[in-house]
């Protein structure tokens, strides 16, 4: 005898019942077997990539990153994003031709979007934007924290390692991500943001041959 129990149309909860088995035996003519039966919840599983960025640019240029947020769950993935500085950095930024310190600056980082919804089994890409129009040359450091309703991973934190470089007219021909050396990386990295539109925080330093235009 098979007995099928089917959670499709109940909430998550304990449920009793009983099955009775009616037969010919005198003695015991009636069989009461209770069933306990528990609906667990559905949940959602947050998954990041990468775990951390690593990027560059020079003075007074902006580039751009993306994190891939998925879901592996059972439910929906619901979040929000916020960045802040690292934990006891007092951040440098350029401003009237001065250095200055201020321990809460940090919109030199962007997410877009800031919050969405992944359905179970999807991905979602956030672009991050870092802008170092007003930073002081050196590394800056900030946590991408981002808040979902996954009830084992409630906060995801991704570091932000954003080296700014002096420009100072200066630049590396072929070194297209800025990275202060040139390398296979550069290839992949032009190919990368060449399209739609050039994409580059030095257009100079991406015009590998000095021909005056960047082409694939």
């Amino acid at each position: 005898m098979q007995v099928r129990l089917d959670a499709t149309i109940l909430s998550a909860g304990n449920y009793q019942a009983d099955i009775y088995i009616y037969n010919n035996d005198t003695a015991n003519s009636v069989v009461d077997v209770p069933v306990n039966f528990e609906v667990l919840p559905l949940y959602p599983d947050i998954f990041v990539e990468p775990a951390e960025i690593e990027t560059s640019a020079y003075e007074g240029s902006v580039v751009y990153d993306t994190l891939l947020i998925g879901n592996s769950g059972e439910a929906d993935l619901t979040f929000n994003i916020e960045t802040e500085l690292r934990a006891g950095r007092r951040e440098n930024y350029v401003t009237d031709d001065r250095v200055k310190t201020d321990r809460s600056r940090q919109n030199w980082i962007e997410i877009l979007p800031d919050t969405g919804t992944v359905s179970p089994g999807g991905t979602l890409y956030v672009q991050v934007k870092l802008d170092a129009n007003q930073l002081s040359p050196g590394l800056h450091e900030a946590d991408i924290l981002i808040y979902s309703n996954d009830p084992d991973e409630p906060t995801v934190d991704v570091a932000v390692d954003f080296t700014v470089i002096e420009a100072a007219g200066l630049f590396i021909r072929g070194d297209a991500n800025a990275d202060g050396s040139v390398d296979v990386i550069d290839a992949s990295f032009y190919l990368a943001n060449i399209l739609p539109q050039p994409n580059f925080s030095c257009a100079d330093a991406a015009d590998i041959n000095d021909d005056g235009a960047l082409t694939v």
